[in-house]
Formats: C-alpha cells, sequence, structure tokens
C-alpha cells in the first residue's frame, strides 16, 4: 500500500500527542477535531486553519477562539477545501498527511476517503510553505463574526437537512427502481432458461426475414412493399391508416433514402434516429418504424421500442431524465438492454422483444 492511506484517525491522535509542531489546514473542523486536539502537549506549536463554507459548527470555533486564540483562524478569501494535517517530530523532521477528509471521526475514519503520506522533507517543507501563506492570509476568529455566523449557520443547517432528505428521497428511488429492473432480469431469465426459448427464436428468425423481404431489404429497398410490410404486425405494429402517406414516400423514394440512411452503421444511431424524426419527416415512420427498421437490420445492436417496449418501461418505471431528446433515449435504451442481453446471453434484441411480451 505504500503511502496511500484510507484511514488516518489512529495516526493522528498518536502525532498529535508525540509533535512539537502541528499544523492543520481544513474545510471543516467537528467536536471530534476539538476533543482531539486536547492530545496536543502544551508546548506544542499548534495551528489551525478551518473553513466556514460548509460549515464548521458554531460551537467548534468558538471553542477554537477560546483555546487557541489567535493560533486558531478561518479562512473566507475564497471557498476553503484542502485536507492537510502537517506534524514536526522531536527530532525535527515532518510528517504530512494530504487527502480528501476533514478533520472530523468521519473524515479520518468513518468515510469512504483517500490520504497520501508525505515523509520526504523536501516536499513537506513546500506544503508547509504553502500552510505559511495560508495562515497567514486567514483571520482570527472574532466575537462579531460569530454573532453574524450564528444565523448563517443555523441556515445553512436547515438547508442541509432539506438537501440530505432529499438525497435521502432519491436513493431510495433509486433503489426501487434498481430494485424493479431486477425483478425484469429475473423474469427474463426464467424465459431464457425454459422450455419456449428455443420456439421464440426460430419464431424471430423467421419474421426478421419476412419482414427483409417484404422491405427488400437485401436489395437495398429498391422495391418496397408496404402493403405486405403493414400486414406484419411482430416487431412494432404500424397504423393501415398511415398506408397512403407511406406509398406515396416509398415511390417518391423517400422511404428508401430514410432506410438506406438509417442502416449506415458508419454514422451515430442518435444522428440517424434524429434525421429520421426531424429531417425526412414521413407520416406514419416513428419510433415503431424506425426502430423496426433498425431491429431487423442488426439484430445485435438495435432495440426495438414499440408498444411492448412502452408497457415494460411503464410496469419497471423506466425513466429518463427530464428534457432527454428522445433519439437519445433510445440510445440509453439500446445500451441498458444490451447489457440485459449479454448478461443473460439472450440471442439479440428481436429475441428480447418477443420475451418482453411474455414478460
Amino acid at each position: 500500500m505504500g503511502n496511500i492511506r484510507f484511514t488516518i484517525k489512529n495516526e493522528v491522535e498518536n502525532l498529535l500527542a508525540e509533535a512539537i509542531e502541528v499544523n492543520i489546514a481544513v474545510a471543516l473542523c467537528s467536536n471530534y477535531a476539538v476533543n482531539a486536539l486536547q492530545n496536543v502537549h502544551k508546548n506544542c506549536k499548534l495551528r489551525i486553519v478551518t473553513g466556514v463554507d460548509l460549515p464548521t459548527p458554531l460551537e467548534v470555533l468558538r471553542t477554537l477562539k477560546s483555546r487557541y486564540k489567535k493560533k486558531a483562524r478561518i479562512y473566507n478569501k475564497a471557498f476553503f477545501h484542502p485536507k492537510v494535517y502537517i506534524f514536526r517530530l522531536k527530532n525535527k523532521e515532518l510528517v504530512t498527511y494530504i487527502g480528501s477528509g476533514n478533520f472530523t471521526e468521519g473524515g479520518l475514519f468513518n468515510n469512504v476517503e483517500v490520504f497520501y503520506k508525505l515523509e520526504d522533507q523536501d516536499e513537506c517543507n513546500n506544503i508547509l510553505a504553502w500552510f505559511e501563506n495560508v495562515f497567514n492570509k486567514s483571520l482570527c476568529i472574532t466575537d462579531n463574526f460569530l454573532i453574524e455566523y450564528k444565523e448563517y449557520s443555523s441556515k445553512w443547517a436547515k438547508e442541509e437537512n432539506k438537501r440530505k432528505s432529499e438525497i435521502k428521497r432519491l436513493l431510495n428511488e433509486a433503489n426501487e427502481k434498481k430494485r424493479l429492473f431486477d425483478s425484469l432480469k429475473v423474469k427474463l431469465k426464467e424465459i431464457r432458461e425454459g422450455k419456449d426459448y428455443k420456439e421464440i427464436c426460430s419464431q424471430r428468425t423467421d419474421t426478421v426475414s419476412i419482414i427483409k423481404e417484404a422491405l427488400d431489404y437485401d436489395n437495398g429497398f429498391e422495391n418496397i412493399d408496404i402493403d405486405r410490410f403493414l400486414k406484419i404486425k411482430e416487431l412494432g405494429n404500424i397504423r393501415q391508416s398511415y398506408k397512403k402517406d407511406l406509398k406515396q414516400a416509398v415511390k417518391s423514394h423517400k422511404l428508401r433514402d430514410l432506410f438506406l440512411f438509417l442502416c449506415n452503421d458508419n454514422e451515430s444511431i442518435e444522428k440517424r434516429y434524429r434525421a429520421a424524426t426531424e429531417e425526412y419527416k414521413i407520416r406514419g415512420c416513428d419510433k415503431n418504424m424506425i426502430t423496426k427498421v433498425l431491429a431487423v437490420h442488426d439484430p445485435q445492436k438495435y432495440m426495438l421500442w414499440n408498444g411492448v417496449t412502452e408497457d415494460i418501461m411503464n410496469k419497471y418505471d423506466i425513466r429518463f431524465e427530464r428534457g432527454t431528446k428522445e433519439y437519445q433515449k433510445y440510445g440509453h435504451l439500446c445500451a441498458e438492454f444490451k447489457e440485459i442481453i449479454s448478461e443473460l446471453k439472450i440471442k439479440d434484441f428481436v429475441v428480447l422483444d418477443l420475451m418482453m411480451f411474455y414478460v
């Protein structure tokens, strides 16, 4: 592990008791820090700079002011976020810890933190010079400051409680979402390991072949049979009311151009999907048809987004951040369900579609 530390509580407490000089610069101190500092020998040179942005509790600042006078200071020229602990030992050598943990029991022991221990004297002296500069720019803790700080810290504490409550709510939602998603995987796994899986794969192989024939896929969509295509309900049912518009798009070759662009894997899927909905704008060619063509083109890469998919998304609370565009959502769906396919060793997305129908 070398000089990397994940907890330094015991080391810091021992060094506080042994050192002849202690210099600490941290974003936050707690009552733990106040108690730990009582282990410092009365002849030890102690200086501490703490931040007030997070904030350090009012009673902690009062105790630091009362006990250490001008040796305890606050930094308020900018957001103060360091976690630096410098100790000079009896042999005059310096030991320094730089890390992520504040001068709290959580920061030194309970939280997930990381520290680096420096013993090279040139490096330690460079850090000490940095501390000297910070200490000299810091302010002594005054009664007037504490009076004004009381209102700020009280307001901050209320906001912090509100923030923690909101985080707890979000974590509960995330855990529930994961539970639902995991339950979906369990049901898909049951189908994957069940007696019907081979038949599902066989059905979908036939379906893809039939759709390819109707689209004249192997001939670059030269002669799309839109009547036949619309009769194929599998992989997403396209409404017959769009037949006239789609026939016109076939006649003008606009539908062929769209399908060729959709199947151009040199372009990102987001760009292709966006172009299909925003540039080509063929009536009746929505996500149902777009993803049906994509899935037939490459069922290993492209997921169906049809009525079955929508039902699964609603049932298992699969949502997107507000403001996410439809083409971005499709990319996320492909990525998220690709993991399921890989994990459960499902053949491809067209097979997954029928499995989700059973779910």
